[in-house]
């Protein structure tokens, strides 16, 4: 298969470029190529529409929410939720998100992020702003980082002033990654 270019339109929101599903569809369809030949992956799917309570405003909370997983080679789920590498060399991975969902409150910025170990990956920010309920927003980023045996990481989101969110839908994928 040649690969999947996702069309980012010619400016922000000019409604010219892929829509959510469309891209998500492509991001997959990279993925799956990939995983068939390096063997080692996640897939990450919301299996229903979930609520993240946030308990306070511009605190980062975990992605609430039951995921459907296939396949988990390399990597264990845990419940809280986070996914743990379980690999025995250290490696670097890509992680793709989609997410799409609305703030039960006007005027909100949701941020979204990778948490690993802790830690914000400062660099896998995504963020969007809702003016008005009901609103919705969707959003997509991609990010590399390392793993080395043990680390943990996971989806988490934060509002600027303590709204709820509930997510739509969350697909994600994580692969390794040549530097």
């Amino acid at each position: 298969m040649a690969k999947q270019i996702l069309n980012v339109g010619l400016t922000e929101n000019d409604g010219t470029g892929d829509n959510l599903r469309d891209a998500c569809v492509k991001v997959n369809a990279n993925d799956t190529e990939l995983y068939d030949r390096v063997g080692i992956g996640v897939f990450a799917a919301l299996a229903a529409q979930t609520k993240t309570d946030i308990t306070a405003s511009d605190t980062y909370t975990p992605i609430a929410g039951i995921f459907t997983n296939v396949p988990a080679i390399g990597f264990e789920f845990l419940a809280d939720p986070a996914i743990k590498y379980v690999g025995e060399e250290t490696m670097y991975f890509k992680m793709d998100i989609c997410l799409s969902g609305f703030a039960a409150a006007n005027n909100t910025t949701v941020t979204g992020a990778i948490k690993k170990n802790g830690i914000i990956l400062t660099h896998s920010l995504m963020q969007a702003f809702l003016k008005t309920t009901p609103d919705s927003y969707n959003f997509s980023g991609t990010d590399v980082f390392e793993l080395a045996k043990g680390d943990k990481i996971q989806l988490v989101v934060k509002t600027n002033n303590g709204a709820d969110v509930t997510f739509i839908n969350i697909t994600t994928t994580l692969k390794p990654f040549t530097i």
